[in-house]
């Protein structure tokens, strides 16, 4: 009897191609003789590594699609992004906001935590309206002592 999948469900193309595979699948166990055994053990392996296969180009198209260069192929980042480490596990986002937005508006000021244990990563990110306002923060505060640790700010390149 043929497998029967809802309408309402939206499988993948890995569950698509399980799916065919398992109704292969049932209907040579259910018609399987002694003789037969070593195709089947075969034929399984081929569904497996065919749906293995389906599911490693359906990773990798989402992951092109998420690491691809944005504008363009043009630098993802127009300067207002930056990457700052060496950050003291004390320093909260105000306190980067605060240091940071003398420079210039910054719209986004964030320590990373690590999100098993919730501690500070040492790093953390700050964007600012302006590429120049980003490029002056990065030169006066680079290597400056900020909460008892020198920090180290770049420019974010592309992802």
């Amino acid at each position: 009897m043929p497998t029967v999948v809802p309408l309402e469900m939206t499988p993948s193309l890995a569950t698509v191609g399980a799916l065919r595979h398992e109704v292969q699948l049932h209907h040579l166990v259910a018609n399987a003789r002694d003789q037969d055994l070593q195709s089947l053990a075969a034929m399984v392996m081929m569904m497996v590594v065919e749906v293995l296969l389906q599911m490693t180009f359906t990773l990798e198209s989402c992951l092109s699609y998420v690491f691809r260069p944005s504008h363009g192929g043009h630098d993802s980042n127009p300067g207002n992004n930056l990457h700052v480490s060496g950050v003291s596990n004390k320093v909260t986002d105000r306190d980067l906001s605060e240091a940071f937005s003398k420079y210039g508006v910054v719209t986004k000021a964030q320590v990373m935590y690590d999100p098993h244990t919730r501690e500070p990563r040492g790093f953390a990110f700050v964007t600012f309206e302006k590429a120049e306002d980003a490029e002056a923060a990065m030169a006066a505060l680079s290597g400056t002592d900020f909460f008892g640790r020198r920090i180290s700010i770049e420019k974010l390149g592309n992802i």
